[in-house]
């Protein structure tokens, strides 16, 4: 019985972990390449820094999209860099980390 008592706890608190490191798609207003591997993402009401793996064409970025389910961005999802003249995905890279700043 204990062990899945344990179980249980670990993984409410896994997922209350894992919602918090998402951000709700339809709240994202702007972003601001830091680096090839770091991007700031404004919400309605607050900031997160996203880390994704090596992405070239992030830092000249125009417009990002995300890859994601459920109208939710969270690591593991795919970042996407589209193209402004084509509206076709140039790069496509995964998210390592999202934390509130």
């Amino acid at each position: 019985m204990k062990l899945i008592i344990t179980s249980l706890v670990l993984l409410f608190s896994t997922s209350a972990f894992a919602a918090r490191d998402c951000i709700n798609q339809h709240q994202i207003r702007n972003f601001r390449a830091i680096n090839s591997n770091v991007v700031l993402i404004d919400t309605a009401r607050e900031r997160f820094e996203m880390q994704v793996g090596f992405c070239s064409e992030l830092q000249w970025a125009h417009r990002i999209g995300f890859d994601s389910f459920g109208g939710r961005v969270c690591r593991g999802d795919r970042l996407l860099i589209i193209d402004n003249f084509s509206n076709r995905v140039k790069q496509s890279c995964f998210i390592h980390n999202i934390r509130k700043i």
